[in-house]
């Protein structure tokens, strides 16, 4: 008796984005991958922070003075 086990592992493709493109910030000339979707790379994208659940963090204020 012969058992023949076939598995497809067809996943989902990754999105590609065209070619060639560049990085949208001034005298930048680093060509982003075909996978980032952003319009920036990594050194001239904009500062963003993870969403933080349960509290809201608050820059530390190191003025040195007691309150």
């Amino acid at each position: 008796m012969s058992i023949e086990a076939h598995r497809s592992w067809k996943g989902r493709k990754p999105k590609t984005y065209p070619a060639g493109r560049t990085c949208a910030f001034e005298q930048c000339e680093i060509v982003l991958s075909t996978y980032n979707k952003k319009k920036f790379c990594f050194n001239h994208a904009p500062k963003t922070y993870p969403r933080v659940r349960g509290y809201i963090t608050l820059p530390i204020n190191d003025d040195g003075g007691d309150k």
